[in-house]
């Protein structure tokens, strides 16, 4: 199974905010990075002989995957195998309608898979999905320390991948 992930809103705030005056105000957030990786390692654990992790977030247009792999926990890193980032598609990524899903789909469609096969993204950015693939994107609304976000990936990895993880791997949040 591929697990398509992105960074930025997922692994880590997109936003933080900060009080100015009487009001609150959203800043991009600046660090530290990465904080909610050892959630994602320690929810895949038990399944990581049967995860690929393709990386689909800005930082691998921008970083090599052994340069993001080495601020990843170990559990993550050896999973990674690439990036939806295909140097002979640069020019097509640069165009402003292309959504994260269509960058996805182009992967897939290089690497001679279908929709049908087995894969899920786990994204902030829920722009251009079609409503048919909807439960191949697992929404991360507030990072993967939202308890909502760790329970949908916990149980579309146990539809996908065999039995439940054990309550241990994902808090009480998770599903039976």
């Amino acid at each position: 199974m591929i697990l398509f992930l992105d960074f930025d809103g997922t692994l880590h705030p997109n936003w933080t905010l900060h009080q100015r005056g009487d009001r609150q105000v959203a800043v991009p957030y600046s660090g530290p990075w990465f904080v909610e990786a050892p959630i994602l390692a320690s929810i895949i654990e038990p399944y990581s002989k049967h995860i690929d992790i393709v990386i689909s977030s800005w930082w691998a247009y921008t970083r090599s995957i052994s340069e993001i792999a080495e601020l990843l926990p170990q559990g993550i890193a050896s999973r990674i195998t690439g990036s939806i980032w295909l140097s002979e598609q640069l020019a097509r990524y640069r165009d402003e309608s292309m959504s994260r899903y269509r960058s996805i789909q182009i992967w897939l469609d290089h690497h001679d898979l279908t929709l049908a096969d087995d894969w899920i993204a786990l994204d902030d950015d829920a722009y251009g999905w079609p409503s048919k693939l909807r439960d191949r994107l697992i929404h991360a609304q507030g990072t993967l320390g939202n308890p909502t976000v760790r329970a949908a990936l916990c149980s579309r990895l146990a539809d996908m991948l065999g039995p439940p993880i054990p309550r241990t791997r994902c808090d009480s949040d998770c599903p039976d």
